[in-house]
């Protein structure tokens, strides 16, 4: 299956945020599945706290778009295109070098992942210091890239 790197790198991705969330905290890093679910949880209800204060101020406001979104009822190329830019926006500028995911760059095709596992993704990528290029794959032919976070921007 050409979708298990691309899952299993995204599954990396958000075990390397659940153990950023819980250092910030002084808590002990877990890696089994319950706390990893656990610790999403948290991040999930505290961005929709509305209290957005502090070095994750910027990730939870991105979480909370990118949790919100799912109760979009139409989410057309243009709403995607405008939440994928909202949730870039929020995390603003790339971690410093303490970032964990520094220099990587995540493919997240559109199909593989949902709409909202894409924004939750490019935001998780911006909170951890890595870019995102998200794809749309076509039936025949290249994917036609839809958003990279390097630019902020659509792609062309």
């Amino acid at each position: 299956d050409a979708a298990g790197p691309l899952i299993a790198e995204a599954r990396s991705l958000c075990r390397a945020g659940a153990a950023l969330w819980r250092r910030a905290r002084g808590e002990e890093s877990a890696e089994d599945p319950a706390s990893l679910r656990r610790t999403w949880l948290q991040m999930m209800r505290q961005s929709l706290s509305g209290v957005h204060e502090g070095p994750e101020g910027a990730w939870l406001r991105a979480l909370r778009c990118a949790v919100l979104a799912r109760l979009c009822p139409e989410p057309t190329a243009e709403v995607q295109q405008r939440l994928l830019k909202r949730v870039a926006w929020e995390q603003g500028g790339k971690r410093g070098s303490d970032a964990p995911c520094r220099g990587q760059v995540l493919v997240l095709p559109l199909g593989v992942f949902t709409c909202w596992q894409t924004l939750l993704l490019v935001g998780a990528c911006r909170w951890l210091g890595a870019d995102a290029t998200v794809v749309r794959r076509a039936a025949a032919g290249t994917p036609a890239v839809v958003f990279r976070t390097a630019e902020g921007q659509a792609a062309k």
